[in-house]
């Protein structure tokens, strides 16, 4: 090593351990240099970068992003363009990563998924989005996006960027907010894995410098190792990395670990994303906490330790080693110490958010800090699993108590240890002796080399994964979905008294109670919508709508904008009678409560006729009565009656509903029960004089009635005079009741006569009962008549009282139209003042110049004011204009805080360019001063005119209305390019490339109907077919000519197994299926590792049986036949010669199955196996199997590999490689 190298290197080792970046700028040349890179699990800023990293943003100058593992990103908007008729699509581009990925597992749309590569698009968005994935392996630009988007061409590849490209439709109802942000769950980069490396002492097929061989993995220990190489992270060559340390850091990562009873999984992973703005240091340090590990630099080379345990140790030390004074630190400092370890972790179940895991605390660590509680802080930005988080800082923890720390000056035997090694210290003056790691290795020239050891033993790291403080899962969070919206409830529809403006009154539940919600209410007929509104409150008054029937729908809104996913839904009748469809009624012996029912709710006015008869004709059937309900009274019990019902409003009579069949109760009981002991002889008897003295009150009872009668009669005679023939009538009758209440007296009298017998005393008895029951019954018909004049009466005064009411209402509403009609003319009117005022101020501003020159008038006028427009809004204009004897030309511009426009009124415009040393030359002219022949000049050449001057053209002649949105370009001297948005010439082309043609019309242009596929070098026509005349050479063809397909075998590395235990014959058994894509061309198929045959038979020395293996196409067609023998020759066959032999014999090498000609159109090829077994052969027992290789048999491909390549090729192709 060169003496200026050596110093360099202790110049950075005299100062203790050195950076990352400082390892880097040594490079490899310092080869003593040890460096050691650690965790950081400060988290920094990581949390902002978790939620930032999954926001689709605008941004021209964004950093480069990659992916290790599994993550949510999201990416900047590089392109954002709009197509269909009113711009209905809107297409976006989206990068994820600037690497090929593995694949994109989800895209999603906000918070919900909207595709995956396992479903497709979900059925909310299908019709409504496209969403494409290209994971950075693509060669060509999207071809949908080339053909609906003009400014994405075909040279926007995006290679080896992993993007999606979404297209939008316009639809509010799916897109309420407008653009979603987009964002895509990612498994990024594939990682080499020196493990499956044939070629450094692992066995597989992955290669160092081969990409294609690498695998997705989100193994922490190879995360690491592609960092450590990748040219955006350390930029290590191979021979800098010592590929053992990193593959033991792999095996270490995958070792399963159980996160309770019965679950496993792997003890480190490594998910996350960073950008390329980061310094390399500090996104290795970040990595490095999802293993707790340590990254060193020793001896010129790269190695990685995870955190576990590393022994055994590698060389032991004693006193007898020391070269200076040993210093031993016992404890860890209280300002580093910690009894609780709270920190984050990214959870995928809270949409791969930063979320606190469960803190991993220790009451009796706490109890040994004297009661107090200290926790240390431990972010995780690159792990996904809860117990994992768990588990480090369980383990981070316990690296924290175990403080044992020894500073040992060591001779010249330090130089065969480095950071990161384990050594035993036996030290016994100093009581010291175990395991300890080297945490810190420097050394000066002339000094010792110094050692920083501290505690490390195996238990520590089990008590991490087992004892100590349980794990416990972390509690969800349940963040509020703010697509989910409830539906309110309780919908109910109050109607108004007919009113002139209202026709009711909504009302319902807010969903969970709460005020947040906005709301949307439509009311609908079909597919008309009548009525709509926005109210903020629960509550809504319905204006009057035309008569019919409507659907009421009601949305709450959340403050997302986002609105129920159902809304609550009630019909609703209005301004009609709506038809009765049924009739409930409540019956009771003598009388039937009828209750008709309409679809709908109704309002007040309306109510329903009731008709009732004794059987089933209406025509018979007699009206009971109109209202909300009818009671049917003096019915017989247990009978049937028929009723009708029809609804009834202000603005019709419904159909007749009927006849519904009634009947009337039939139990008795209660009635029974009332009359029961009362009707005895023995009663009467007893009773006599006391039912006596009850007539005597009740002729007193009807004095006081009738005088009560009289007072009523009166009062209504004097409420109104019209129904003076009724109060006579009534007076006529009360006097009738007079006279029957002087018999009454009579009779009473003639009862006290004390010879009268029982039977006359009973008679006179029973005439009075029969005279007081018709008194009474004659007294309840004057008192319905007289309460049914009231009745009418009160109606009459109040339907005055009401009109009086809605006179005064509408009153009440003109003059409040006339005031808003007053409060609107007054607001208009102070606008007009205001525009005039500003009139008036733009008149004053505007100046104006005016010159006079020997007879010719020019003026100069300039403008710059403020409008306001009809509409309110503030408009700005400014320029000027020059006047010369009526020829005008200025600048004029124009500004309304939505489109900003500026005119140049000129004849010929021109752009004057001024050189460095002051002279000018004419840059741009548009010249218009002939309308007929427009030209525009750039640097003195026509570029748009009658005729075109270019050096493209080289003089030819092209109108610009010749090809609008095409192109005509001269290549080199003999051929042109063709191109045109419209299809031209007899075979519709759009893209030409031929030999110039000489053939032009009348006015100088090409005639494009010469132009065919016949003399075209290249051409591509309307139906998107391409074609090349001449001849094609290329280096190398990728695509569908040759294709490889690798398929892995199943666990037991068999397809199909049979065990035969007979010694006759087997028919022919299908033991395997080979499925492929049919394509429109024949095939050649082979298939290496694949074997199929006899296996494990009891045959002996000597004798020899066999069999034949066929490929057939599905519809058996015979495509190959082997013949396979159990001593390894063959009887004859195709293939035999050419060393295709499908034979299986223990110990054989395996061969291929080669050239199994597949026609154009087919994609099965099955494989059948007979065996015949000839008599006396003595077998009696083999397997019959199709597997990878042959699986025990250690000289057999399986060992190589457990797969089986497919290989395809296009009949005709030839692959050009020979082995001599």
């Amino acid at each position: 090593m060169p003496p200026v190298v050596v110093g360099v290197a202790a110049y950075y080792a005299a100062a203790g351990v050195v950076t990352t970046a400082a390892a880097i700028a040594i490079g490899i040349g310092a080869a003593a240099l040890t460096y050691a890179a650690t965790p950081d699990v400060s988290g920094m800023s990581y949390s902002n970068a978790a939620n930032s990293q999954q926001q689709m943003i605008r941004s021209p100058n964004e950093p480069r992003r990659y992916v290790y593992g599994r993550a949510m990103v999201s990416g900047p908007m590089v392109f954002a363009s709009e197509s269909g008729a009113d711009n209905k699509y809107l297409h976006l581009v989206v990068p994820l990563a600037t690497h090929r990925c593995d694949a994109v597992e989800s895209v999603y749309f906000d918070d919900k998924v909207a595709w995956s590569s396992s479903t497709g698009m979900a059925s909310e968005y299908a019709g409504k989005a496209r969403i494409k994935v290209h994971l950075g392996d693509q060669t060509t630009a999207d071809p949908d996006l080339v053909a609906e988007c003009s400014d994405w061409t075909a040279e926007h590849v995006g290679r080896e960027i992993t993007y999606f490209y979404v297209r939008l439709e316009h639809d509010t109802e799916v897109f309420p907010n407008g653009v979603p942000n987009i964002k895509a769950l990612l498994r990024g980069k594939p990682v080499y894995d020196p493990r499956l490396d044939s070629t450094v002492g692992g066995t597989g097929s992955h290669r160092w410098n081969d990409p294609s061989t690498w695998e997705w993995s989100d193994n922490w220990g190879l995360c690491v190792l592609d960092f450590t190489r990748f040219s955006s992270g350390i930029g290590a060559e191979q021979d800098e990395i010592d590929l053992d340390t990193f593959a033991a850091a792999a095996n270490d990562s995958d070792q399963p670990v159980y996160t309770d009873a019965e679950n496993v999984e792997r003890r480190f992973t490594c998910n996350g994303t960073w950008q390329a703005d980061q310094t390399p240091s500090t996104i290795l340090e970040q990595m490095l906490t999802a293993g707790l590990g340590t990254h060193v630099y020793v001896y010129g080379q790269y190695r990685l330790y995870a955190g576990v345990y590393q022994g055994p140790p590698v060389v032991t030390l004693t006193e007898d080693d020391a070269a200076g004074q040993i210093t031993v630190r016992p404890y860890t400092p209280r300002s580093e110490l910690c009894n609780a370890v709270r920190g984050t972790f990214v959870d995928p179940d809270q949409a791969y958010q930063p979320t606190d895991f469960p803190p991993v605390e220790s009451a009796e660590l706490q109890a040994d800090d004297n009661g107090e509680y200290i926790d240390d802080d431990l972010d995780l930005p690159f792990t996904q699993s809860v117990w994992t988080a768990q588990r480090l800082a369980k383990l981070y923890l316990l690296q924290k108590r175990s403080g044992l720390q020894i500073t040992f000056p060591i001779k010249m035997i330090g130089l065969s240890v480095s950071v990161g090694r384990i050594v035993n210290i036996n030290l016994p003056r100093l009581n010291l002796a175990g395991v300890f790691r080297v945490d810190d290795w420097t050394f000066e020239m002339g000094k010792p080399v110094q050692l920083v050891l501290t505690y490390h033993s195996a238990e520590l790291f089990e008590n991490a994964d087992t004892g100590g403080t349980p794990l416990v899962p972390a509690s969800p969070v349940n963040y509020p979905d703010g697509s989910v919206v409830p539906t309110p409830s309780n919908v109910t529809f109050t109607a108004f008294e007919p009113d002139a403006s209202l026709l009711g009154q909504l009302s319902w539940d807010a969903p969970g109670g709460s005020n947040a919600y906005r709301y949307r209410v439509e009311v609908s007929s079909g597919e008309l919508l009548a009525y709509q509104a926005n109210p903020s409150g629960s509550v809504l008054p319905l204006p009057r709508l035309d008569a019919g029937n409507y659907t009421v729908r009601i949305w709450a809104i959340n403050l997302f904008g986002n609105r129920s996913n159902t809304p609550a839904e009630i019909a609703l009748a209005v301004d009609t009678a709506p038809p009765v469809i049924g009739i409930d009624a409540v019956a009771s012996l003598f009388e039937l409560a009828i209750y008709p029912r309409t679809a709908v709710a109704t309002a007040t006015s309306t109510v329903f006729t009731v008709l009732g008869g004794t059987n089933n004709d209406r025509g018979a059937a007699t009206e009971l009565g109109t209202g909300k309900s009818v009671v049917w009274t003096g019915r017989r019990a247990d009978t049937p009656y028929y009723v009708w019902a029809r609804s009834v409003n202000d603005y019709g009579i419904s159909a007749w509903y009927g006849p519904v069949e009634l009947r009337t109760s039939a139990n008795t009981d209660a009635l029974t029960e009332a009359l029961e002991g009362k009707l005895s002889q023995a009663a009467l008897d007893a009773n006599l004089q006391q039912t006596l003295d009850h007539l005597a009150s009740t002729a007193d009872q009807i004095d006081q009635t009738l005088e009560q009668y009289d007072q009523q009669i009166s009062d209504a005679v004097s409420t109104a005079q019209g129904a003076a023939d009724a109060v006579e009538l009534q007076q006529q009758t009360l006097t009738a009741l007079g006279e029957t209440q002087e018999q009454q007296q009579g009779l009473l009298v003639e009862l006290q006569r004390a010879d009268l017998s029982s039977a006359e005393r009973i008679s006179l008895l029973q005439v009075l009962l029969d005279n007081a029951q018709a008194q009474m019954v004659e007294q309840e018909r004057v008192s319905a008549e007289g309460v049914q004049r009231m009745v009418k009466l009160s109606a009459q005064s109040d339907k005055a009282a009401s009109t009086l009411t809605e006179v005064q209402e509408v009153t009440d509403t003109q003059a409040q139209t006339l005031l808003q009609l007053k409060t609107t003319q007054e607001g208009q009117t102070a606008q007009l003042t205001q525009i005039s005022e500003t009139t008036t101020d733009l008149v004053q501003q505007q100046a104006q110049l005016t010159l006079d020159v020997e007879g010719q008038q020019g003026s100069i006028n300039a403008l710059q004011g403020l409008f306001v427009d009809v509409d309110g809004n503030l408009v700005a204009r400014g320029g000027w204009v020059s006047d010369s004897n009526g020829l005008l030309n200025g600048v004029l511009g124009f500004n309304d805080g939505q489109v900003s426009q500026l005119d140049i009124l000129a004849n010929v415009f021109r752009l004057i360019v001024k050189r460095a040393n002051g002279t000018t030359f004419e840059g741009l002219k548009v010249n218009l001063a002939n309308a007929a022949d427009p030209v525009l000049e750039f640097a003195g050449r026509i570029l748009a005119g009658t005729k075109i001057e270019s050096p493209v053209v080289n003089g030819g002649t092209v109108t610009g209305g010749l090809l609008r949105g095409g192109r005509l370009e001269m290549v080199g001297s003999s051929h042109m390019t063709v191109m045109a948005a419209t299809p031209f010439g007899p075979d519709n082309l759009l893209e030409w490339y031929g030999p110039r043609t000489g053939s032009v019309d009348g006015a100088g242009n090409p005639v494009l109907t010469a132009l065919t596929k016949a003399r075209a070098v290249s051409y591509r026509d309307n139906a998107g077919d391409e074609g090349v005349g001449g001849t094609i050479t290329v280096d190398q063809i990728i695509g569908n000519v040759t294709n490889i397909q690798r398929v892995a075998a199943p666990p037991t590395g068999y397809w199909y197994r049979e065990t035969i235990s007979h010694a006759s014959a087997v028919s022919w058994r299908k033991a395997l299926t080979l499925k492929m894509p049919a394509v429109a061309h024949d095939r050649y198929v082979s298939l290496m590792n694949l074997q199929m045959g006899i296996n494990n038979s009891n045959t002996t020395l000597g004798t020899s049986f066999g069999g034949q293996v066929q490929a057939r196409l599905k519809s058996g067609t015979v495509l190959k036949t082997w013949y396979i023998a159990l001593d390894g020759t063959a009887a004859g066959g195709d293939g035999m010669q050419a060393g295709h032999l499908v034979e299986i014999v223990s110990g054989a090498l395996t061969r291929q199955i080669r050239d199994l000609f597949l026609p154009a159109g087919q994609g099965e090829v099955q494989f059948w196996i007979t065996i015949d077994v000839p008599a006396g052969s003595g077998v009696t027992s083999y397997d019959l199997v199709a597997s990878v290789g042959w699986p025990g048999v250690t000289n057999s491909l399986r060992a190589y590999g457990p797969f089986v390549d497919i290989t395809s090729i296009l009949a005709g192709s030839q692959s050009g490689v020979t082995l001599t």
